[in-house]
């Protein structure tokens, strides 16, 4: 089985190594990881890498984690990507915010990792 191609994006430095514990030391064998700390990093290794799913921190800073879900959504090489939008916030309208900005799932923080 091909591993999933994942790339998290997220600007928090204990959120960071959370997911790099989670996917390259307990579950290597399912998933390939690239970790970026901003939107900006993130374009450019979509731009080179073929990418599954994206782990999209919403509070980013430069290019927001919905203006970045927005810019997947309208170019043809990453319109596909899954998109799971992860926020501090689990409203109603931050929920409709992150599935309307192209989003396919959200998620609030804090979560339990068995949630992944």
């Amino acid at each position: 089985m091909e591993r999933q191609r994942v790339l998290v994006v997220e600007d928090d430095k204990d959120m960071r190594r959370f997911y790099q514990d989670f996917f390259k030391t307990r579950h290597s064998e399912d998933f390939a990881v690239t970790i970026v700390p901003d939107g900006e990093r993130a374009l450019g290794v979509l731009g080179h890498e073929p990418i599954d799913i994206v782990i999209l921190d919403c509070g980013l800073p430069g290019i927001s984690g919905e203006h970045l879900a927005k810019a997947l959504r309208a170019q043809a090489k990453t319109r596909a990507v899954g998109i799971l939008m992860v926020t501090g916030q689990s409203s109603p309208q931050e929920i409709i915010r992150a599935l309307e900005s192209g989003a396919d799932d959200h998620l609030a923080k804090p979560f339990d990792e068995k949630m992944l």
